[in-house]
């Protein structure tokens, strides 16, 4: 079981563009299996990872993705997972391998790739990357899922801030795949609602574990 990798995609209603998502991931050799974690989908979602062939845990309700993920990841056996969105627009398996293979050759606990949105947005996004797509070591990761902030979408500012904490290494990659957001998949409205807070939760978490340590 050395090195073995497992690839997780977690998704709320994204039959749109999870096929492509995967059919990649097939593709990516360090990778020994794929899980979707679907999210209380109400579209096709569940059905096209299935007719692909991958393991799907499905939650009845939306919950949230670090806690969808908590929850189906309650018994990891594997030493480093991959997380990849599956909202994700010309993601190769090139870029996949480059962040897994950083992790599983020991060249950092952590691995993420960000999307190149130009040297503006692209330095500080490096500095605490908000991105789906990163490799981790599985034990990171389960000492991750124990802090209280690990909720909502807070679960990448958790991972960043404990690294940084105690001082592991992160290594960050620009690919130029393309994100959809919310507020492209549901409308202004819907997508602001969705999204702000969220946003704010952020900053509270980077703030509170900055000044007052792991917890």
């Amino acid at each position: 079981m050395k090195n073995k990798v497992l690839a997780v995609v977690s998704a709320y209603n994204e039959e749109k563009t999870i096929g492509d998502v995967l059919e990649v991931l097939k593709k990516v050799k360090p990778v020994d299996d794929i899980l979707v974690i679907d999210d209380g989908s109400k579209d096709m979602t569940k059905k096209i990872a299935k007719d692909k062939g991958i393991e799907v845990v499905s939650f009845k309700d939306n919950l949230g993705k670090s806690l969808a993920i908590k929850k189906a990841l309650k018994n990891l056996s594997y030493e480093v997972v991959f997380f990849c969105d599956a909202d994700l627009i010309g993601l190769k398996a090139e870029y996949c391998n480059k962040i897994i293979r950083s992790v599983i050759e020991g060249r950092s606990a952590m691995c993420v790739g960000i999307s190149d949105r130009g040297v503006l947005i692209n330095y500080p996004s490096s500095r605490l990357p908000i991105t789906g797509q990163r490799a981790i070591k599985s034990n990171v990761l389960k000492t991750c899922m124990n802090s209280k902030y690990f909720r909502g979408y807070g679960m990448e500012t958790v991972m960043n801030m404990y690294c940084r904490i105690n001082k592991l290494k992160v290594k960050c990659y620009i690919f130029d795949y393309k994100q959809v957001f919310s507020i492209e998949k549901r409308g202004l409205i819907k997508g602001m609602k969705l999204a702000l807070p969220q946003v704010w939760l952020i900053p509270r978490i980077y703030l509170s574990l900055k000044l007052f340590g792991w917890r």
